[in-house]
């Protein structure tokens, strides 16, 4: 058949926003995961050796959306190489990683009598254990091992004695471990603080000939709460840093774009609407001191259900 220059009408994958109903729009990198699933119900009636399938209930999967956070990206294209740790405000020397800090609230199924849809309920809470690493220099900065060292009141050069943590030692050890995003004139971008950490492990380095790196120890901490400045301040922004204290279901809306459209302004080609929204799990990009990527937060949102317009 001859070229007819169909083609052009195509929507694009490309063109895209995303944001709350009755408010504006933001951009976004990806979106995936927007997914409509009917459950099978099998049927075997006695008068025939064949097994049917039926279509049971209705339901949404989680979708996931990564993002530059609006309110960064107003002030300084953000990067993931420029940042500072502290313990309880003392920097930590020589930061090489953050990685892992997020929160996930669980999902709870709620499927009713009257209703063909399995609606999404928040959950409980609970907050992603972070590794830190830095790097090992000869001025013997050794900040995670003294934690451990602390926390687990370790003895003298004879060997490991851990006894039994008491209140006190226990209460004091606990460190408020703080992040700073910082912008390229060493300026605050946004920061995090994660409150109550205590450490889960600690590795002082791998050791290997073969390798022309600098030696790098690590601790994976646990976390019992976080708490954000800088980043929010937009009402989808907002929505989101709900889910660190009580995740909130409001209705989002996906809008997709003609290839000669303006995202925003433009009426978009087709919107997917969900329905009882909220982010059930808020994560981060891991900070390191070489990437060359954007700084983003990654947001999973829960949903019971989804119409196409």
């Amino acid at each position: 058949m001859p070229y007819d220059g169909l083609e052009t009408d195509r929507m694009r994958n490309y063109l895209f926003t995303v944001g709350l109903a009755g408010g504006p729009e933001h951009e976004a990198l990806v979106i995936s995961g927007q997914n409509l699933m009917l459950q099978e119900v099998k049927y075997a009636p006695s008068t025939t050796k064949n097994n049917y399938n039926i279509p049971g209930k209705i339901e949404s999967d989680s979708f996931t959306v990564r993002m530059v956070p609006k309110k960064l990206w107003e002030k300084e294209g953000p990067l993931a190489s420029l940042f500072e740790l502290n313990f309880d405000g003392t920097p930590v020397a020589h930061c090489k990683r953050v990685s892992g800090f997020g929160v996930t609230v669980t999902p709870i199924n709620n499927s009713e009598s009257t209703q063909i849809v399995i609606g999404k309920l928040p959950g409980r809470i609970n907050f992603d254990d972070v590794t830190l690493e830095q790097v090992s220099d000869t001025k013997n900065t050794n900040d995670f091992y003294n934690w451990i060292k602390d926390f687990a009141n370790i003895g003298d050069s004879q060997g490991f004695q851990i006894p039994v943590a008491t209140s006190k030692n226990f209460q004091d050890a606990k460190k408020r471990v703080g992040i700073r995003l910082l912008a390229r004139d060493g300026s605050e971008l946004a920061s995090w603080r994660l409150i109550d950490c205590t450490p889960k492990d600690y590795n002082p380095g791998d050791l290997d000939t073969g390798s022309d790196n600098v030696l790098i120890p690590r601790c994976t901490i646990k976390v019992n709460g976080y708490e954000e400045a800088g980043v929010s301040g937009d009402d989808f922004g907002d929505w989101v840093n709900a889910a660190f204290t009580c995740a909130v279901p409001k209705t989002v809306l996906v809008r997709m774009y003609d290839n000669c459209a303006k995202p925003g302004q433009d009426a978009p080609l087709r919107t997917v609407k969900f329905f009882g929204a909220w982010p059930t799990k808020v994560s981060y990009v891991d900070l390191v001191s070489d990437a060359t990527d954007v700084f983003t937060r990654e947001i999973v949102i829960a949903n019971s259900g989804l119409v196409v317009q």
